[in-house]
């Protein structure tokens, strides 16, 4: 096989394939699409905000930029217990539509993985009175995190996660 054909089918096998960070809350693993990670920031400094829902364990600044945290243990009803300084990795969220930077503080960043298409299959909101934020799931292996909806489900007051659907 020629070179030219060796790159053409590792172009098309990229194309089928998505990019995800892999973290874990408590003994959860989480999967957010890579495109939608704007930053990694270890053990930010956090400020309370007073009478703020009990997922947001406050905000930081990065970079002259406010952002809010979304604390991931709380979510998933783990023992959270966070102080002023946040133990764990804050994945900082983008997207044009967030009005507000956020970001979700994870115990562990557990790396980078590409995942072929066929791997990727989406969930029903099984519960649309109790939402969940995951729209997917990769091999059984871990729940495709969307941000938009935490973020919506948060501002709404319906936070609360599991992922035992």
């Amino acid at each position: 096989m020629s070179q030219s054909r060796s790159d053409d089918a590792d172009a098309i096998a990229r194309k089928h394939r998505v990019e995800f960070v892999h973290v874990r809350i408590d003994t959860e693993r989480w999967a957010i699409e890579r495109g939608r990670v704007r930053r990694l920031v270890r053990t930010p400094q956090l400020t309370r905000i007073p009478r703020a829902p009990a997922p947001i364990a406050g905000a930081t600044e990065q970079s002259g930029t406010v952002t809010a945290v979304i604390d991931g243990r709380t979510l998933c009803g783990a023992d959270a217990g966070r102080g002023q300084q946040a133990d764990g990795t804050l994945v900082v969220f983008e997207g044009p539509q967030l009005e507000q930077r956020t970001g979700l503080l994870v115990d562990h960043v557990q790396g980078i993985e590409s995942h072929s298409v066929d791997q990727i299959s989406a969930v029903a909101d099984e519960r649309p009175q109790s939402p969940s934020y995951h729209c997917a799931r990769i091999d059984e292996t871990a729940w495709v995190l969307d941000p938009n909806r935490l973020i919506d489900a948060i501002s709404t007051g319906n936070a609360s996660v599991t992922s035992d659907q």
